[in-house]
């Protein structure tokens, strides 16, 4: 449309040619500074701005049929703005709107230690970013993902909201192509922190008042059959504690899931 759609003011890589002669593309570092990106549909069914970019890419994915073979030692965004819009969609201030995403001050720092068609291997060390249209903040989340075609491996999971925190030390996974027919067995350690229900405001503006700190803990195990997540505590102080336990019966079928 002759308007801006993206631009960065300032961008720096490293990259080890003698890498791309064996077909890996190895990035040492990669930085991006002062980025901002303005994506928007005038409808529902409209095409997006940004259309020319996904047809070039699927075009030059046709021609190649090269597998993927990718590491990036340090990927580092600072000051990045995003801001996607629905033109025709009504604005709703204060609350999550999928139809106006404005991401403001977004940082992150990955370390992408291998990308390729049946493995990867990340590390996020920190990723930040303000929602300026439901007020959504996100602090100091990091996290560690090695994932093949079998299995999965969460750990040292931590995620900051303004007074809300929650962390985990590790999330496992074993399983087979997903289908309603697919076996799989899920184990992690606790999930503990502290939830504040005023940071969830942006979901549900009726918690906006609500600013007693709720402490909770609790772990998963299960199979393709049934998840239970035994011994959920939920305490504030002295004055509030609720215990439960919970089964989820056939999770991956939708026609038959039940939860108790």
């Amino acid at each position: 449309d002759g308007k801006p759609m993206a631009s960065i003011a300032r961008v720096s890589a490293s990259i080890n040619l003698f890498s791309l002669v064996s077909g890996k593309i190895d990035i040492g570092t990669a930085q991006l500074f002062g980025t901002k990106v303005t994506l928007y549909k005038q409808t529902a069914e409209s095409a997006p701005n940004y259309q020319f970019v996904i047809d070039a890419f699927t075009s030059e994915q046709k021609e190649q049929s090269t597998p993927i073979n990718l590491r990036i030692g340090s990927f580092i965004i600072r000051h990045a703005d995003i801001n996607y819009d629905i033109k025709s969609e009504k604005i709703r201030p204060n609350t999550i709107d999928a139809n106006h995403i404005h991401l403001h001050d977004c940082g992150m720092n990955i370390a992408l230690r291998s990308f390729s068609k049946d493995s990867l291997n990340i590390s996020v060390r920190r990723l930040q970013a303000s929602e300026l249209n439901s007020g959504l903040s996100l602090h100091d989340t990091h996290f560690k993902l090695i994932a093949n075609s079998k299995q999965a491996r969460l750990t040292d999971f931590s995620i900051s909201l303004p007074h809300s925190h929650a962390s985990i030390d590790s999330l496992n996974v074993d399983f087979q192509h997903f289908k309603n027919d697919s076996t799989f067995t899920l184990r992690s350690t606790p999930l503990t922190g502290t939830i504040v229900l005023k940071d969830l405001a942006s979901i549900e503006k009726k918690l906006d008042s609500f600013n007693t700190p709720f402490h909770f803990s609790f772990s998963v195990i299960g199979n393709e059959k049934t998840i239970a997540v035994p011994d959920i505590n939920v305490y504030s102080g002295k004055n509030i504690t609720f215990k439960a336990n919970m089964d989820i019966l056939r999770p991956i079928n939708k026609e038959l899931k039940e939860i108790h």
